[in-house]
């Protein structure tokens, strides 16, 4: 049975260090902004994920999944799953909702952008 799941809240955090704000407060017109915008990624958001467990065989090269044609190469790896006979290989996204709700404002911002610079010629 696969449970859905949902995307409640953006790490706002996150997006003010991306904006440069790391460790100073944002001015309302920001958080504004991020408001706006999390609630367009909350509602444009499907995440969606597949996974599967497969059996691990360590390798003097890393560590082999079998039943695919993947070898994880590496000390690291072979470290990190020691004694480790499955692993879990998941793959996540948030959807492509989210992409396409972002071109349509790409769109319609330039579509803002021509029709200012354009106002007023004949």
């Amino acid at each position: 049975m696969k449970k859905q799941v949902t995307l409640s809240s953006i790490n706002r955090a996150e997006v003010l260090r991306y904006l440069g704000y790391k460790g100073i407060g944002a001015d309302e017109t920001i958080n504004s902004l991020i408001d706006e915008c999390e609630a367009e990624v909350l509602k444009a958001a499907v995440p969606r994920y597949v996974y599967r467990v497969v059996d691990v065989t360590q390798v003097d090269e890393g560590v082999r999944l079998e039943g695919t044609s993947v070898t994880l190469k590496g000390n690291s790896i072979k470290e990190h799953l020691k004694g480790c006979n499955k692993a879990a290989l998941i793959a996540v996204t948030i959807s492509d909702g989210i992409d396409r709700m972002l071109r349509v404002r790409l769109l319609l911002k330039r579509n803002f952008q021509s029709i200012t610079r354009h106002s007023g010629l004949e």
